[in-house]
């Protein structure tokens, strides 16, 4: 499922908000610069998704989690 999830956010990022941004830069420069920051973000992103973790709640013994 989170793979699934991340995979709409890359679809959403890739095709709509990235074309978009191409659409405005009007020279390779530009573009290139676009590309360079939008990695960049993406980077920062799965940085902080690096040290997620879940809170530590049991239920009767049971981890609601599951994971």
């Amino acid at each position: 499922m989170l793979v699934y999830g991340g995979g709409i956010y890359i679809y959403v990022g890739g095709n709509e908000c990235f074309n978009r941004i191409v659409r405005l830069a009007k020279t390779p420069k530009e573009k290139c610069i676009a590309f360079l920051l939008f990695a960049v973000a993406a980077v920062c992103l799965g940085l902080v998704l690096l040290d997620h973790q879940h809170c530590e709640v049991t239920v009767n013994g049971i981890d609601p989690h599951n994971h």
